[in-house]
């Protein structure tokens, strides 16, 4: 049975220029996963895109009591537009920001990502101006 649910982004490993694992918190689905099985993924909740992109499962991840927790993707860099995707979503990561949605367009040769965010790391301001900075960095 098909199992549609908001998965949180828990981690982002970068292995090489051009590989990175994306770790997703989704226990509904690694309770059935298997490595090499298709997860459909979807970026935003609207119509942009309007289909899901499949990717392998890469790993199932378990809590130390061995029940499934979320699994893994691997993930190819393929260009600017996937490279500049990954550095946002690591720093949004190591910052302890949960990524809720995102919206990821290409507009002629301008690449348009939107990310709606939350989280206790960002009820400071000076935690907020520290990820603005971090963020602009990489723009």
């Amino acid at each position: 049975m098909p199992v549609d649910i908001d998965a949180a982004v828990i981690g982002n490993t970068r292995l090489s220029e051009d590989y990175s694992v994306l770790a997703l918190a989704a226990p509904e689905i690694a309770i059935a996963a298997r490595p090499g099985q298709f997860v459909m993924l979807k970026t935003s909740r609207g119509m942009d895109p309007l289909l899901r992109r499949p990717f392998s499962i890469f790993e199932v991840l378990r809590n130390a009591d061995g029940s499934p927790r979320g699994i893994t993707i691997l993930n190819k860099r393929i260009g600017t537009g996937t490279g500049l995707l990954y550095d946002i979503a690591r720093i949004l990561s190591q910052n302890g920001v949960d990524i809720f949605g995102a919206r990821v367009a290409t507009l002629g040769e301008r690449a348009e990502d939107i990310f709606t965010v939350g989280g206790e790391r960002l009820g400071s301001e000076k935690d907020r101006l520290r990820l603005e900075r971090e963020l602009l960095a990489v723009l």
